[in-house]
This record gives C-alpha cells, sequence and structure tokens, in this order.
C-alpha cells in the first residue's frame, strides 16, 4: 500500500482549518466548488435532497439568510419549478429580512389568493411594491410557473431599477429585462432566461442580486416630449449606482468600491472574506453572518481537470502573457497536492506548463520521471487559478478509497475506516467523527466510500458507486472492461498496484466488484474471484474403486453439491494431516471434516484441494432458546454465544446454507436470511477470510435450524473455462 507522503513546506499564513464539510453535497461532484459549513449557520445539508443541490455556494447562503425555505416535506427541491408565490416569498425576505415573516392580509387582494393562504401576505406586499403582478382578470396564480425573465424583473426591481422607466412593461419587457439582468451581473451563467426557473437557479440569480450594485434615479422624475412627427416619448432620470462609504463595503476592503451593494443594505451583517484559501490550499470565500460562520467556498478555477494534462493544455488555459510573467519571474507559481505545497525546487515550469507541450504536467524525479503521487491524471483533480496579479496556483486533488468497518458509533459519534490493498492512502486517521461530518450515519459495515484528503486529514466521505459483472478484457494497470464497458484506472489504484507485488490479475468471463470514483474511475477491484476456487468438504472416504481410491462430499459456492473423486496430489489438509491420508485410514464409511479448501478440476475430473490461508469451522450447539447464527441487518455472522465469537461479512460475502440437505447460496450480508440454530441441535459454521478481515465465503449447517427470510441476490457463478490472449499493447481478451 503506497503512501503519498511527499515532502512538502506549508503556506502557514494562509492555511486554514476548514474541515467541516458538506459531505452529502458530493455525489455528483465531491469536490468541484466544495464548501465547508459553519457549525452554527442554518444549512443546505438539512434538506433531505442535499446531495442534488449544485449551486452550492447560493443555496446555503440563501439558506442560512432565510431568504430560501424547504418544502413541505424537507427538501430543497432543487430541479423544482419555481411558482408565483415562492418568488414573492424570496424578494420579501431579501427587501424585509424577518420582518417578512410578520406580513398578513386582511382581505383578498386576487381571487385566487385567500387571505390565510400562507403566501398571501408575501403576494399582497410585491403587489402593493409593483415587484409582481396578476395574470388578468383578477387572478395570480400563486402555483403558476415562473420564467427567468420574470424572477429577474423582481430582483431588478428590488435593486431600485424602475420597471416603468427601464421598459419591463410592454412588448419589449424581455429584451430590457433580459439586458439589464446581464449588465447588473444577476444572470446566472448559461441561463436561459426565456425558460421556467428551477428553484436551484433561483437561488443562484437571487444569490447573485446580493453582491449587485443597488441604483437609484437622477433627476425631477419624468417628461413627455412631442416628437416632430407628433408622437410622444417619455424621458426619465437615469439608473445611478448609489454611494456607500469604504468601511461599510461587505467585503472588507480598504479600496471598496464605494458603490452600496445589496447585501450592503439590506443584510448589513453579512460579510465576505475573499483573502482565504480552503484545506486544499484552493482560493476561498468565507461568508459569514455576524460572527456566524456560514460556509467556506473554493473560487471557480480557470481551468480544471479530471484526467491526464498536457503541458500543453496549462499553456492554453493560463495563456501566453501569464506564462511569461511566470517565466521571467515576475509572477509565481504555486502547485499543491492533496492541500501540501510542493516545493518549488522540485520541478521547473516547463514541468507543468509549456507552449505545445505533449508531455504529462506533473513533478519529475532526476531521471525525468514522473513521480507517481505530483502528476496529473485520471481521477485526479486538476484545477488552475490565475490571479490579478497573474500568479498562479495549481492544485491536485486525489480521491481514495476506503471500506467501512463496523456501524456509525453514535454513542462516541465516530466511524472507523479500513485502507485496501492495493491503494494507496494518504490518511493518518481513518476513524472520522460527526463533529466534523454530518453524514456519518448514513454509512453501514462493509460500504465503499470515497475520501479526499488534505494534510493528511480527511476532508470529504462520500458512498462510492460500484459495478458488477464480468470481465471480457483487461490491460495490465491501465483499465479492465466489464460486460462490454471499459472502465480506466484512478491513478491512486494505478499507483497502489504498481507498489503492491501481488498486482491485479483478472481472470477472463469471471465476476468482480469495481468501485468507482466520482468521475467514473475504478479506484479499487473488489475481486470475488476467490469465491469460485473454494469448495466445503464435509466428509473424506476411501471408495477402492477403479478410478480413484479417495471421495470427498463438496459443497461449491454456487449451492451444488457432488461427490468428488479426490486428487492423489492433493495437499489439503486437516489437524495436521492431509485428507488423502485421513481418507485411507478411515476405520469408519467416512471421515468428518468440516472445512473449506481450494480446488483445481483436473482434466480427468478429479479435483486437487490445497489449504486456504485463513480459515475456520466451529461446531455449536444451540443455546436455550436458540443461538443466532445470521441476522438480518448485522454485519456479523455467529459462532458461538459469546460476542466475539464472530466474524464480519460483507457485500462480497459468499453464504452456502445447507438445512439439513437443503442447499441455498447468497451473495452479500444484506441478502443472507436469518438462521436460528435451535435449543439442543448441533451446527457446523465454517469460512474463509480475506486479506481485509471480511469472510470470502461461509458455510452453515445443521439438520435443525430455522431459516427466513433472505434475498436470493446474484450469485457468482464463475467459468474457469474461457481461454485468454494477450495483443502487442498487453491488452487481454
Amino acid at each position: 500500500m503506497e503512501t503519498f507522503a511527499l515532502n512538502f513546506r506549508r503556506r502557514k499564513s494562509k492555511m486554514r482549518n476548514l474541515k467541516r464539510t458538506l459531505s452529502l453535497l458530493l455525489t455528483a461532484a465531491m469536490l468541484i466548488g466544495m464548501m465547508v459549513v459553519g457549525a452554527s449557520a442554518a444549512s443546505s445539508s438539512d434538506f433531505t435532497d442535499s446531495d442534488e443541490i449544485t449551486n452550492i455556494e447560493a443555496a446555503q447562503v440563501m439558506t442560512a439568510l432565510g431568504v430560501f425555505e424547504g418544502t413541505d416535506s424537507g427538501a430543497f427541491d432543487p430541479n423544482g419549478t419555481l411558482t408565483r408565490e415562492q418568488a414573492a416569498a424570496i424578494i420579501c425576505r431579501m427587501l424585509l429580512g424577518e420582518d417578512a415573516e410578520e406580513l398578513t392580509t386582511n382581505s383578498v387582494v386576487f381571487s385566487d389568493v385567500s387571505a390565510d393562504r400562507w403566501s398571501a401576505g408575501y403576494i399582497g406586499y410585491c403587489a402593493q411594491q409593483g415587484i409582481l403582478a396578476g395574470t388578468g382578470n383578477g387572478a395570480f396564480d400563486p402555483e403558476g410557473e415562473l420564467t427567468g425573465l420574470a424572477f429577474a424583473k423582481m430582483c431588478l426591481v428590488a435593486l431600485g431599477y424602475n420597471a416603468d422607466s427601464e421598459g419591463y412593461v410592454g412588448t419589449d419587457w424581455a429584451i430590457n429585462v433580459a439586458a439589464d439582468a446581464v449588465n447588473a451581473g444577476i444572470s446566472p451563467s448559461g441561463l436561459v432566461l426565456a425558460n421556467v426557473i428551477s428553484r436551484e437557479d433561483a437561488a443562484q440569480m437571487a444569490f447573485q442580486t446580493l453582491e449587485a450594485d443597488m441604483v437609484t434615479y437622477t433627476g425631477s422624475g419624468s417628461t413627455s416630449v412631442t416628437t416632430p412627427d407628433g408622437s410622444s416619448v417619455v424621458i426619465t432620470g437615469a439608473a445611478d449606482t448609489i454611494a456607500a462609504d469604504q468601511e461599510d463595503d461587505y467585503r472588507g476592503y480598504s479600496d471598496g468600491d464605494e458603490v452600496q451593494q445589496f447585501c450592503e443594505y439590506y443584510f448589513p451583517d453579512l460579510t465576505k472574506d475573499e483573502t482565504g484559501y480552503d484545506s486544499f490550499q484552493r482560493p476561498s470565500v468565507t461568508w459569514l453572518d455576524g460572527r456566524t460562520e456560514i460556509g467556506t467556498f473554493s473560487e471557480t478555477a480557470d481551468a480544471t481537470f479530471t484526467t491526464t494534462a498536457e503541458t500543453g493544455e496549462l499553456y492554453d488555459a493560463v495563456g501566453r502573457t501569464v506564462y511569461s510573467d511566470l517565466d521571467d519571474g515576475s509572477a509565481d507559481l504555486d502547485v499543491y497536492v492533496d492541500g501540501e505545497e510542493v516545493d518549488y525546487a522540485d520541478f521547473d515550469l516547463d514541468d507543468f506548463i509549456a507552449r505545445n507541450g505533449d508531455d504529462t504536467a506533473g513533478v519529475r524525479d532526476g531521471d525525468g520521471d514522473l513521480i507517481s503521487g505530483q502528476r496529473t491524471g485520471n481521477g485526479v483533480l486538476t484545477e488552475v487559478f490565475v490571479d490579478d496579479d497573474n500568479n498562479v496556483t495549481i492544485t491536485m486533488i486525489h480521491t481514495y478509497v476506503a471500506q467501512v468497518e463496523g456501524d456509525y458509533d453514535s454513542t462516541d459519534g465516530e466511524l472507523d475506516l479500513d485502507a485496501l490493498d492495493g491503494t494507496a492512502m494518504a490518511a493518518t486517521d481513518l476513524t472520522v467523527y460527526d463533529e466534523d461530518f454530518d453524514n456519518l450515519d448514513t454509512f453501514s459495515d462493509g460500504d465503499y466510500v470515497l475520501l479526499t484528503v488534505a494534510n493528511g486529514e480527511i476532508q470529504t466521505i462520500a458512498l462510492a458507486d460500484t459495478v458488477d459483472g464480468d470481465v471480457t478484457a483487461y490491460t495490465e494497470g491501465s483499465s479492465v472492461t466489464v460486460d462490454g464497458t471499459r472502465y480506466y484506472y484512478n491513478r491512486t489504484f494505478e499507483s497502489g498496484l504498481a507498489t503492491d507485488s501481488t498486482a491485479l490479475d483478472y481472470d477472463l468471463n469471471e465476476a468482480y466488484t469495481l468501485v468507482l470514483d466520482e468521475y467514473g474511475y475504478v479506484v479499487y477491484s473488489d475481486a470475488t474471484e476467490g469465491t469460485s476456487d473454494y469448495v466445503f468438504i464435509s466428509r473424506v472416504a476411501a471408495t477402492g474403486g477403479v478410478s480413484s481410491d479417495y471421495e470427498a462430499r463438496a459443497y461449491f459456492t454456487d449451492g451444488t453439491y457432488a461427490v468428488i473423486d479426490l486428487d492423489e496430489d492433493s495437499e489439503a489438509t486437516h489437524n495436521g494431516d492431509t485428507l488423502i491420508e485421513i481418507a485411507k485410514d478411515s476405520t469408519n464409511s467416512y471421515e468428518t471434516i468440516n472445512e473449506w479448501y481450494d480446488y483445481d478440476e483436473q482434466s480427468d475430473g478429479s479435483y486437487e484441494l490445497n489449504d486456504v490461508s485463513d480459515s475456520g469451522s466451529e461446531t455449536l450447539t444451540g443455546a436455550s432458546g436458540g443461538t443466532d447464527i445470521a441476522v438480518s441487518g448485522s454485519a456479523y455472522v455467529y459462532y458461538g454465544d459469546s460476542s466475539g465469537d464472530r466474524i464480519r461479512a460483507n457485500s462480497s460475502t459468499v453464504f452456502v446454507i445447507n438445512d439439513d440437505g437443503d442447499v441455498s447460496s447468497y451473495t452479500g450480508i444484506r441478502n443472507v436470511p436469518d438462521v436460528t440454530l435451535r435449543s439442543g441441535e448441533t451446527g457446523v459454521v465454517a469460512w474463509v477470510m480475506d486479506d481485509d478481515g471480511y469472510a470470502d465465503a461461509v458455510y452453515i449447517y445443521s439438520d435443525n435450524m430455522s431459516v427466513s427470510g433472505g434475498s436470493d441476490d446474484r450469485v457468482y457463478i464463475l467459468d474457469d473455462s474461457a481461454s485468454r490472449s494477450v495483443d502487442s499493447e498487453g491488452n487481454s481478451y
């Protein structure tokens, strides 16, 4: 197992302890726009669908300010369409703050808005202020859809723009609103204003309105002028920005813009610190409401890569002028890997940025070879930031994988994780705590989780996606094809395999579980091929037959049973003697074995058996009231009365359950039925363990036990007969 322990120096003056992470928001894009939430701030992570929110900063700030609220079901509903009454509520809360909740009406303003409707006060206020009008015929249509243009008009009016003066009424209203929305900076990038607007995009527009300049009108009002052709034109005063004291700038600048932004007037306690860095050393902003931290958010990068990036691509991202400044030393280049700075003496500018360069961007050793943990690659989030002085910061963030060890401990508020063989891991402590993460109770024993790490500490944790299927081709150390789809390796997996003496070697047409990172790259392969080579032997005997002298009663992992002939070269043992010797010396019709073995079927149909490295077997008697062996929802299989008499199982464990000759097979601890050995009855529990401390295979037998529930989930029945070809590029198929 490789650890990315690099010799870095820290930029201590700019380090920030930004560990409290809204992990539930990181499913779709675990790090782009990553945020850290203040301990006391109202959080968008409280919504039941928080993992669907993509405009994270906007949702968090507007939720903390009380402008946005969830639906009746406790969801944010980011993709839901904004309704007219919701828009009225948002604008009222932006203009009136907490006082908006006191808005009431004792009369019916619109025929379809009763006085006791939740939104009646908001609608009445917006109608009175000319912010939002009815739909005609005395109706308002409170649940009607709202377009981006209509909501932009409301936000512009809130900023002080006069709807009549600016032409927000009449046939050209849409063109005028769109132009002013873009000029004012409130139109979200890429949003088609003419379409209905989602709640999430409305949050983004409202958020951008916070930082937009407020306006007022100069002049003495409107003047009607008659033109030579006899028509009339109304000329109004111009909309000007409102002057403000530098000391009141919400960003705390000493060189403030001397212009009043919306938030400075309506949310005077709201401040924004733009001078910080997050734990990965990305330029970041921190929002505070008074002394309460709302959250810290990384700035949008000038360029982002999640695959191998060439030096020429980074040159194109920064441009000729920035490169020239870097080259002559008038601007600085800083590189960080998982939050730690790479010493500038360890790399040259052209290692990362070069005109027309086609080399992989990354740090190289004295021989010119890329250093594994300090290069761009598949699954490495590489972000490029250019500041106003042309200084460039490059951050590289790896995704690591671990497996949950045991369920969440609600008493101590902690969750234990296991590193996995064949993978790199940068974290120095694999226990995570609920004081740092909001989502630990959502994980279960055996789950695969994705981690990001900065300065040796875990920063984010999210459930990994998995893919199950048969391997039909692979390229060693690079990719694997499952059920016709090719999956490339994440850099941490490539690196781990390169340094692990037990590098992964797939058996074609056999079943594997691939663990994927958030970008779709393989971070781990939990091979289930080992279970196909296991067989449980309950008895051996001498036959005296012509074709073979010894046979065994065998139970395979697919749930099938057979009496097999033992190959005389079998080296499998039981209590120090080989099975061949035991069968040969048997004075009975058979000898009981009850152990798992590895097998290889020979061309003559006999089976060569060998010992497995980590296995066990226990014979037990049911206690009074019965002894539970497998319990639905538990992560363990029990083989005794003591709480310590147990083994751990996970989603890949194969169970063979022999209920008095009725044999069934299950894959996964969550699919196995409840198994209880009845009082006074005898049973057998045997197991084979993998390298990570989980059972590969479990055999349970009794002629009198209770078996109930369970799910006939997929059992991996593997085909050992496939041939393998390797082409000139190392691809196996």
